[in-house]
């Protein structure tokens, strides 16, 4: 069994998608407004995207 889990992040202007998958199973796949989460932080931006993975 693979336990690798490789997350790909995309924030783009307008929307933000993170998918995460372990093998060739996907595991997540969110799409969210990226107005909605990002202030142009980078501590407070990745805090942000961790908690929408893990939600």
């Amino acid at each position: 069994m693979d336990r690798n889990l490789l997350v790909g992040v995309d924030i783009g202007g307008t929307k933000t998608r993170i998918l995460g998958r372990r093998g060739d199973t996907v595991l997540f796949d969110k799409t969210v407004i990226t107005d909605e989460w990002r202030i142009r932080q980078m501590e407070a931006d990745a805090l942000k995207l961790s908690d929408i993975v893990l939600d």
